[in-house]
């Protein structure tokens, strides 16, 4: 083999490493580059889903805030729609009480006091009974208790078969307040048993009963 020969051969030989080479070359570099795009996209795609979750629990967080705003509006306006209503409820009983109030400066009261205690002593059926009233009502409560004592000892006497006789005396020691819109109180048994007749606590027991049915003509449903 001559020399040309030779330098022919070994370019030749040169030749194919730097083909081999360079194909080498692309071919990493072609697989870095898949790598590379395959790491970007999948890392691309992990941040995508991070933000679709952040926004999503942002979305979350604010349906939330606004479902417990919702509800918190509408327990305020409950409660003010429930507060105006017992304010109104209120303002009738301090009217019914205001105008019964002036029920013992009619000629009516008298008879009403007389009811007043013939209902006590029906409850107590005790043979001493004390009568408890305002200062100012001691002098009506005095006269009516002959007159009770025979209604009630004809109620007894006709419902049960038995007349009862009855101490009954006004308790001058002890009255009830002038704040008291009228009525009676009576108590036996050394003061242990009360009985409370008075206008303040039968108005009292008539809006407990007769609310519900107030409430249903005043507001509905």
């Amino acid at each position: 083999m001559n020399s040309a020969e030779a330098s022919r051969q070994i370019s030749q030989m040169v030749e194919f490493i730097k083909q081999e080479a360079k194909e080498k070359a692309e071919e990493i570099r072609v697989k870095t580059d898949q790598e590379y795009n395959i790491n970007k996209l999948s890392l691309i795609e992990v941040a995508k889903q991070n933000i679709i979750s952040e926004f999503e629990q942002m979305r979350k967080e604010k349906v939330t805030n606004q479902k417990v705003a919702r509800s918190a509006a509408i327990q305020l306006a409950r409660r003010d729609r429930l507060q105006h209503q017992e304010n109104l409820v209120e303002s009738i009983r301090k009217t019914a009480l205001e105008r019964l109030s002036k029920v013992p400066n009619e000629s009516a009261y008298e008879k009403l006091t007389i009811a007043l205690i013939v209902q006590g002593l029906i409850r107590l059926r005790d043979d001493r009974v004390k009568i408890r009233c305002r200062n100012e009502d001691a002098a009506i409560v005095t006269k009516c208790i002959a007159r009770a004592k025979s209604q009630y000892n004809e109620i007894m006497a006709r419902d049960v078969g038995i007349g009862y006789d009855v101490e009954l005396a006004v308790d001058s020691a002890n009255s009830l307040p002038s704040s008291c819109a009228g009525g009676i109180q009576l108590l036996a048994q050394n003061d242990k048993i009360m009985i409370s007749n008075t206008i303040n606590s039968r108005l009292a027991l008539c809006f407990d009963d007769f609310k519900p049915v107030m409430r249903e003509i005043l507001f509905g449903n």
